[in-house]
């Protein structure tokens, strides 16, 4: 029997190039997602691949949709080798111009919803997690602080289970720039803009070494030599490093 796969935000972006990798490796891919449209062309490029694959139309708003998500997981139980966590959305801006429903359904989507999941494959002792993170939930950088809350919120749960667990259940991965629909999507409020970044990484390089890092059995993975230094800093000197970023980020 092939091994499962469940990749959570799996019709696009790094979510995507993983789906096929796996796919490639001979895995049943089921991909998640709450647009239907994306899942059956995402289905079809991947059956070319490997006929062993499917989807799940779930939205991470609704509690119902994460509530049947759940329930397949559970049923599935040791079929099911790992879930991918690759779905999120980018909402930047100054908090006070964000308004409370906007904060609280994009907390409820990102990270409730993720955290409930989370739950569910725990009461499995063999299912692995790979989570996409992102540096910026580390630092403490304007207009970014909402989508680096929900960031920060999982990486954290995730971290103190590390001690609970066996090592290499839990791939954490900082992805970096990529080139994917990522800022396109984002919601921007206020008068801010993203970033432009000119050395973004192609979504399929970072899935090759998301995915080698699996199969190491490794608990972080960085794509950035810098990033991981700026990490080594950071837990020696928090302060000096957000006092510059906040500057770098003005």
């Amino acid at each position: 029997m092939n091994k499962k796969v469940i990749i959570i935000g799996g019709t696009s972006g790094i979510g995507f190039s993983i789906s096929e990798l796996f796919a490639k490796k001979k895995y049943n891919v089921t991909v998640v997602s709450s647009n239907i449209q994306n899942l059956q062309k995402t289905l079809y490029n991947l059956k070319k691949i490997n006929e062993n694959c499917s989807y799940i139309k779930c939205d991470l708003k609704n509690e119902v949709d994460v509530k049947n998500l759940n329930q397949i997981i559970l049923d599935q139980g040791e079929c099911i080798e790992c879930v991918v966590f690759a779905s999120c959305k980018g909402l930047f801006g100054k908090i006070d111009e964000i308004n409370n429903e906007k904060f609280i359904n994009y907390f409820k989507t990102f990270a409730v919803s993720y955290l409930k999941i989370l739950k569910i494959i725990f009461n499995n002792k063999k299912t692995r997690i790979i989570y996409l993170s992102s540096y910026i939930g580390h630092f403490n950088i304007p207009n970014y602080n909402v989508y680096s809350f929900i960031k920060v919120t999982v990486d954290n749960f995730l971290e103190k289970l590390k001690v609970e667990i066996k090592k290499g259940r839990i791939l954490i991965a900082y992805p970096g720039s990529v080139k994917t629909d990522f800022d396109e999507k984002s919601e921007l409020i206020g008068n801010f803009k993203l970033r432009n970044s000119k050395n973004k990484k192609s979504a399929e390089e970072v899935a090759k070494k998301i995915l080698k890092s699996y199969e190491s059995f490794d608990d972080v993975f960085h794509s950035s030599i810098l990033m991981k230094f700026l990490f080594f800093l950071k837990n020696i000197f928090p302060g000096l490093i957000n006092y510059i970023l906040k500057f770098f980020f003005k």
